[in-house]
């Protein structure tokens, strides 16, 4: 995890690019949803990728109620910022 490689991306052929990076952002969202291990299951939440980046839209306070996550996702958000991909959560 920690910062993402954006200049990686730009081994690959140009159609591909755009694609290997919102597959790799998701890849490292679904690391940081799954990092307990806990048998406590995740709410229903909505994911929806556009051109714009990707949003995560989670059930009214359940971030609230799992701080080590949120601050996660914000810290992911950042990490993302820098290789040009906005992530959105509510």
């Amino acid at each position: 995890r920690r910062k993402f490689p954006k200049d990686d991306f730009k081994l690959l052929p140009d159609n591909r690019q755009a694609a290997m990076k919102y597959l790799s952002c998701i890849l490292r969202l679904s690391v940081i949803l799954n990092r307990s291990r806990s048998s406590a299951r995740l709410p229903a939440f909505d994911i929806k990728a556009s051109d714009k980046g990707i949003k995560l839209c989670f059930p009214e306070g359940w971030l609230a109620n799992h701080p080590l996550t949120e601050a996660d996702l914000n810290q992911e958000q950042d990490y993302l910022s820098n290789a040009d991909l906005n992530l959105s959560i509510s």
